[in-house]
């Protein structure tokens, strides 16, 4: 709203006028002016909700002590300016990205004072109105107006982008966030954290996209599929393309949430997966220079300088894949008219490899060939004679309020305990456990049972053709009873493993978290039954 546009500027009134008072001005001047302008001005002060848009662009906003705020109604002429642009080619793309920044920088120091001073403003209004006898003004209806005009400056900006072509726009669009955080230096200024909002929904589609390309790559390392040199460069190649086109498109996003102390969350994702797929294949290709040839080559782009955290990772896994990839290889001799490399040690397969734990207290966690390292401690899988996991959900007045995950893993020095938060990982961690722990003690447990030992589990005791069962006697001593595994009933309640004959007369239990190898007992019964079915067997008929 221009100044000379104002209703009490149009129809000569101040705010502390009344309604009689502007009734009687709007019947004057509408014999000495154009009548349909006077009677817009008169219901735009009658209509409380128009009014309040003509009460700010009356009151200039409180002026710093350095003179920098423009009046509030000023900044029309700047939006008036950023849509007449919407008409620019796209070699003016870069001079509109500026007039953008320059009205969001104003708009900010405008919003900036008017929060500081925002009760003095409120006063100020219902001051006027009182003395006019008009409603006053509630404090979140004045909070809500100042949103609606930030959205609809927001608004023409988006209009005026909307005219580029889309590599002028990703152009204008990173030079304005570049600029107004300083490349994440800084917070970016208010309006230009809605465009990034904006800009972040119309660009997710494309996001799901790239992710969805890296993910076949995944699937075929994952198969272990045999690819020849040249296959593999031009895998890499293509990663790489795929990664710059990703870094062109939501670099603005990375750089603002960086400005926010964040990390863009789908470019964590989407180079987490390109991580992941060079450890696929380093572990099931055997391919470890090809592996970390896809790393350096994000490193070489700066792909993850707004991504810190994840740069760390990725520099320590080309550091690993560098130095097996050099232990692998041995120098080279001549034979024949060609030369033969000779292979010296096998590259060691890395299972899982992340920090773990607490915001402050994370620790890195590797499963591999070699063992699980946990706390700088590495242990060797051979080493390991018990697994456990399990949850903790916490309540507070009956209102659950987060849910803890430990898993816990021993050898006859003691015991190495994990707690975390994130069900993702936690659930990860487990696969990865027992793919690399839970079957060779499953193998070893079948082996125990059938040279004819006994084994105890919490309060399980089995062997290889039943397990002892007790029924709890109220007034008497426990009974013991021996049953066949056939029909037994299985269920899990309560964090713990229940083992019952037909009647339910008589149990035995173990919990998933306090005793070892719970779960690898639950998992030897769900294989044992869905082999034999309902007959009677040995549970070391499995290692046949």
């Amino acid at each position: 709203m221009e100044l000379h546009e104002n209703p009490f500027t149009v129809m000569g009134l101040s705010p502390c006028d009344g309604k009689s008072t502007i009734m009687e001005r709007a019947e004057e001047q509408s014999l000495f002016e154009d009548p349909a302008r006077i009677s817009s001005a008169k219901e735009a002060l009658l209509d409380m909700k128009r009014r309040l848009d003509a009460e700010l662009a009356w009151y200039p906003p409180t002026v710093s002590s350095d003179g920098r705020m423009l009046p509030y109604y000023k900044m029309n002429v700047i939006m008036e300016h950023i849509a007449a642009s919407a008409t620019a080619t796209a070699m003016d793309c870069l001079r509109v990205g500026d007039k953008v920044l320059a009205a969001a920088r104003l708009y900010e120091r405008y919003i900036e004072v008017e929060q500081e001073d925002f009760s003095s403003l409120l006063h100020e209004i219902n001051r006027h109105r009182r003395m006019a006898h008009l409603s006053e003004v509630v404090a979140q209806d004045l909070l809500d107006h100042l949103d609606l005009r930030a959205r609809a400056m927001t608004d023409t900006i988006k209009q005026c982008l909307d005219q580029f072509a889309p590599e002028d726009l990703i152009n204008t669009v990173t030079h304005i966030v570049a600029l107004g955080t300083e490349r994440a230096e800084k917070r970016a200024p208010a309006l230009i954290e809605s465009l990034m909002e904006q800009y972040e929904i119309e660009t997710r589609q494309f996001a799901d996209q790239q992710i969805e390309h890296v993910r076949v790559y995944m699937a075929q390392f994952r198969a272990g599929a045999m690819l020849d040199d040249a296959c593999l460069r031009q895998n890499v190649e293509d990663i790489a393309a795929y990664a710059k086109t990703w870094q062109n498109v939501l670099l603005p996003l990375q750089m603002y949430y960086c400005s926010k102390g964040q990390e863009h969350a789908a470019s964590v994702a989407f180079f987490g997966q390109i991580r992941e797929a060079a450890i696929l294949l380093h572990n099931e290709g055997g391919q470890t220079v090809y592996a970390c040839r896809i790393l350096q080559r994000l490193d070489a782009m700066k792909a993850l300088k707004y991504l810190p955290r994840r740069e760390k990772q990725i520099r320590e896994d080309i550091l690993f894949l560098s130095q097996t990839s050099h232990r692998w290889e041995k120098p080279t001799r001549e034979e024949g008219a060609g030369v033969e490399r000779i292979p010296h040690d096998a590259p060691t397969k890395v299972f899982y490899n992340a920090d773990v734990g607490g915001f402050f207290s994370k620790h890195r966690l590797i499963i591999s060939e070699q063992g699980i390292t946990w706390s700088d401690t590495l242990t060797p899988l051979a080493d390991i004679t018990g697994i456990a996991w399990g949850a903790v959900r916490r309540w507070i007045s009956f209102i659950p309020v987060r849910t803890d995950y430990y898993i816990r893993y021993t050898t006859m020095a003691g015991e190495h305990r994990i707690h975390l938060r994130d069900k993702k990982s936690y659930q990860e961690i487990i696969r990865h456990l027992w793919k690399s722990v839970g079957v060779s003690i499953l193998v070893n447990m079948l082996l125990a049972l059938r040279s004819g030992k006994d084994i105890r589990i919490g309060g399980i005791n089995f062997s290889d053709t039943g397990v002892i069962l007790t029924e709890t006697g109220i007034f008497s001593s426990d009974t013991k009873f021996f049953a066949w595994y056939t029909p037994l009933v299985r269920y899990s309640d309560d964090g713990s493993f229940y083992l019952e004959d037909e009647a339910r007369q008589y149990s035995a239990n173990a919990s998933y978290m306090d005793d070892w190898n719970t779960a690898v007992l639950a998992i030897l019964l769900d294989r044992f039954y869905e082999r034999r079915g309902r007959s009677v067997g040995r549970l070391s008929v499995l290692l046949d």
